[in-house]
Parts: C-alpha cells; sequence; structure tokens
C-alpha cells in the first residue's frame, strides 16, 4: 500500500530526511519540515558554530530561515523547544493489532520503539533503556516484568482479583512484599506479632499496643517527640465521627475510568479535580454536578489551590508548573513556570510562594527532595534533601502545607509514618500506629486537626495540631485514596481513589480536645 506524495512511500514519510531512519520524537520547524528532536539539535548546534554570531536556524531540506524558538536558552536545548509533530506521531502509532507492542514512555514523548518487555503491575509495555530505568527507580525496581518473546500474550491480573488490588507504578516498593503477586523472600519490615492471652479482648490489645510501641519506639528514633497510638479512640457503629454523605463522579462520552491525583476545595465550594487518566482539571459546583473540563498537555499529578481564582499542577515527568485560571463556569490555561528538577507533589504554602516536592536522579541513584519556589517566576528560594534531624526525607506519597502553623506534613509508605517539619527543615513531630500500614492521603481542617487515610485498612486517622491521636474511624474495607482535601470552612472531608470513579464526600464532628 502507498500513500502519494511526491512518489514517496509512507515509509519514506515516517523517516527523518537528516538519519534517514524512522523519527525519534519529531520536532517540525515553521517551513513545516520535520526532524528527530536529536538530528535537529545536531543540525543546529553545527550550524551556529560555523556561522557565529548568526542566531537563525535553516531548514536542511528547503534552506528557509527561522529564529530560535525560545529566549535566554542554550542553543544545544533549542531544538525541544519545536512542536512535536503530531501528524507524524499518529502515524508512527497506526500499528495494526498483532504486531509488536511500543514502548508506552517512549511513545508519550512522541518516539518509536519497540517493546521487549511489560510490566504486569504497571501494565505498560517499555523497551531496552526504558526498562532499564523501571528497574533502577526505588518505586519499581521489584516489579514483576514478562518477556514478550517468551510471553506474547496479554499480561492482565486476573480476573477474579478485586479491582482494588491491583497495583501501579506509583506505588512504593513495599508492595513486593505481597507474596500475592511476588516469590521473593525478603521480609519488610514490620513489627512483630505479640502472644494474646486468652483472657479477653482488653489484654490483648493492651498486650498488642506495648509491643507494638516498643518496636516504633526502637525503630522510628528520628523526631525529637514522636505520638504513637496510645489512648487512642476506635470510633463504634453507633457514634461514628465520619459519616458518608454523598458520592459523585466524572462521567461523559468517550471518558476512560478516571485516577484522580489531586482534588481541592474552593471557598465557593466548587471542587476541583485532576485526572490522571484522561489528563483532565475539571470542575465540578457546589451541588457536585460538573461544571467544566479543561484538557492538559500531559498527565497531572498533583494539583494547589494559588487562591479562588487560580491552580498550580504538576505535570509527570516535567520541569515545569502550569496554573489555571478558575471562573464560576470554566477553566483555562493561563501560565506556567520552570523548575529545575520535576516536581510531583506540590501545595500552597506562603502567600507567592509554592511548596515542592522533587525527584531527580544523581548517577544511579534517584534524590527526593522539598523546595520552595516563587509562584509567579519559579525561583527556588529553599532546598532540602534531610531534616534537621538529619532524617532523609525520601519519598511524598502525599504533602501538605499548613500556613497557619508553618509546617509541612508528609506520609511516607515506606516508613509506615506521618511526619511533620517545618517549612525551615526543622522537625516537629512524627505519628506511628499500630493500624497505619499504608499512609496515603492527608488533610487539615478549619480547626487545624490532621487526617490521614491508610490505602491497606481502609481507616481515617484524626489527629490534634501536634500529633496526637483522637480518633481511628474505618470507613470502607480499603479506601485505596491517592488524595484528599477538608473544605475550607465546613466539616466536610472529599476522598477520592486509585480504582473507583467515585469521589467520596463525608461529613466529620466536631468534639473538643
Amino acid at each position: 500500500m502507498r500513500m502519494e506524495s511526491n512518489g514517496k512511500s509512507l515509509s519514506e514519510l515516517m523517516k527523518c530526511p537528516i538519519c534517514y531512519d524512522v523519527f525519534l520524537k519529531p520536532r517540525t520547524l515553521p517551513c513545516l519540515h520535520s526532524f528527530c528532536q536529536a538530528c535537529l539539535q545536531s543540525h543546529i548546534v553545527e550550524q551556529q558554530q560555523k556561522e557565529t554570531g548568526i542566531h537563525t536556524i535553516k531548514c536542511s531540506v528547503c534552506r528557509a530561515e527561522t529564529g530560535p524558538p525560545v529566549r535566554n536558552k542554550p542553543v544545544r536545548e533549542w531544538a525541544k523547544y519545536f512542536p512535536v509533530n503530531p501528524v507524524i506521531v499518529a502515524l508512527l502509532d497506526s500499528k495494526p493489532d498483532g504486531q509488536e507492542k511500543l514502548c508506552e514512555p517512549c511513545r508519550n514523548e512522541g518516539l518509536t520503539q519497540v517493546a521487549i518487555a511489560i510490566c504486569k503491575i504497571c501494565q505498560e509495555p517499555y523497551c531496552d533503556d526504558c526498562l532499564r530505568y523501571h528497574t533502577k527507580f526505588k518505586v519499581s525496581r521489584d516489579h514483576v516484568v514478562e518477556n514478550l518473546q517468551k510471553q506474547p500474550q496479554s499480561l492482565s491480573l486476573p480476573r477474579s482479583l478485586p479491582i482494588a488490588e491491583r497495583r501501579h507504578s506509583f506505588e512504593m516498593n513495599a508492595i513486593a512484599h505481597d507474596r500475592r503477586y511476588f516469590k521473593d523472600e525478603i521480609q519488610p519490615l514490620s513489627p512483630p506479632r505479640p502472644l494474646l492471652p486468652k483472657s479477653g479482648r482488653e489484654r490483648s490489645i493492651a498486650n498488642t499496643a506495648a509491643v507494638h510501641s516498643r518496636w516504633y519506639e526502637k525503630n522510628y528514633k528520628l523526631f525529637p517527640t514522636k505520638h504513637l497510638d496510645k489512648g487512642v479512640n476506635i470510633s463504634s457503629s453507633k457514634d461514628r465521627v465520619f459519616e458518608k454523605v454523598k458520592t459523585f463522579k466524572l462521567k461523559g462520552p468517550n471518558i476512560k475510568p478516571p485516577k484522580y491525583t489531586g482534588i481541592g476545595m474552593l471557598s465557593s465550594g466548587q471542587i476541583i479535580v485532576i485526572d490522571n487518566n484522561n489528563h483532565f482539571c475539571v470542575l465540578f459546583n457546589k451541588d457536585y454536578t460538573l461544571s467544566s473540563m479543561l484538557e492538559l498537555e500531559m498527565s497531572p499529578v498533583s494539583l494547589a489551590i494559588v487562591k479562588d481564582s487560580e491552580v498550580a499542577i504538576s505535570l509527570k515527568g516535567e520541569k515545569k508548573i502550569v496554573f489555571i485560571n478558575v471562573t464560576r463556569h470554566a477553566l483555562r490555561l493561563e501560565r506556567e513556570i520552570l523548575t529545575e528538577r520535576c516536581s510531583y507533589r506540590i501545595s500552597p504554602a506562603t502567600q507567592n510562594y509554592l511548596a515542592v516536592a522533587w525527584f531527580e536522579t544523581k548517577g544511579d541513584q534517584d534524590v527526593y527532595s522539598f523546595g520552595v519556589v516563587e509562584s509567579k517566576t519559579g525561583n527556588e528560594i529553599l532546598h532540602l534533601e534531610k531534616d534537621s534531624s538529619g532524617r532523609s526525607l525520601g519519598y511524598f506519597n502525599d504533602m501538605l502545607v499548613n500556613p497557619r502553623k508553618s509546617y509541612v506534613l508528609q506520609t511516607s509508605v515506606s516508613s509506615k509514618a506521618l511526619f511533620c517539619f517545618r517549612l525551615t527543615g526543622e522537625a516537629t513531630f512524627s505519628y506511628c500506629h499500630r493500624d497505619l500500614q499504608w499512609p496515603t492521603g492527608v488533610a487539615v481542617d478549619q480547626y487545624d486537626r490532621i487526617y490521614v487515610t491508610d490505602y491497606v485498612v481502609g481507616d481515617i486517622h484524626q489527629l490534634t495540631p501536634d500529633g496526637k491521636v483522637l480518633h481511628v474511624c474505618q470507613v470502607s474495607q480499603r479506601i485505596n485514596n491517592f488524595t484528599m482535601c477538608c473544605a475550607p470552612a465546613e466539616n466536610i472531608l472529599l476522598l477520592t481513589h486509585k480504582y473507583h470513579e467515585e469521589i467520596e464526600v463525608f461529613r466529620f464532628k466536631y468534639v473538643k480536645i
């Protein structure tokens, strides 16, 4: 089958005119000629070296001249700022079923690489290079990978498993110890099982709390003060601290099942949600009906409400943060700021500043850190890899800054704890609990009380502003939530779910301490 275009076949149209190979991340000049990004970059650098002082780019095909795509950027970076050619990318992706799979991360970047393996946890195919990084990163190094050449059939998880059991790449490597999916004999760091006496539930709970408290004291000597689970109130079914009052969801034609990675509520009662699966930023009305949707260029990772008319969103793998203008019935992309590192968690810090959880690779190591940037310029004014106690900050499963208290709350699955430190890095307190196995979402209400959800148990932990436990309430068998938020001036808590389309609304009771 041939496609008539000056006598060129379809396969020839998908080849770069510089390297004569299939396009890799095709970039297009204003004259509409496309080149591999690497080829275009080499061409620009070579041309600028030959013609010193001339800041124009000549197309190697038609010799048309164009100016630099951006200002104040090195010549070696010009190529990546030219737009990706969507037509060529669509042609490269239009291989019929039955042919080899393409690497998903490369495809998202406009590259075309044949996949050699597929991750059973992430359900994504990877080429040789992406597979090497996938098995190197801390969050995915223990994932199970199947060779596509040996296992060409579909590698989805068994249908008999409930959807809440499926695992994804953003989860920490602690799931490598779940023997339903893995066969290795590595034992996770977990508290010992106490010998339970036969003389009643009260002595059993007391024994369990004592054993776990001693274990946590031994293994979590990180902060000057630690709040464990002494004197915790377990809410009964007759006296529920949290009551579910509403569920709502994103729905519409041609919308894939959403994967919510951020949620926030404005003072007007409107709700902002970001959907990683559909690349949407969604606005709901106060009555939970859909108001507006905005499609983003990349997968959104985290959301921060800067003010009632502006929301900041971090994008997957991008060194930038975009800002969305919010009106009563519309969302509009307003501006963006460039950052030095990839951000994966963001939160409002103080006026005109954003708190950011960073990720970067230094050599063969993944480095996680915390910083504060100006929301208007992106200039970094604070960068921390450790707190004042010497603890490495590690991976932030979720992060929230309480501007009224000037502290940062960080949930950590790998440490099974909630950590609190000030914006200056001063360690304040940590919270551990015998039932807090997978702390994920964190929120603060209008009374500065803290809420933490547990991925495994389905509990919500309610804490005092200084980290002492008030209540532990089970709201579902498995919350599976990735993020949550409290209403600015109401006793309302919003929960999102990783594998469910619904967003849940809880009303909680305010009890004086």
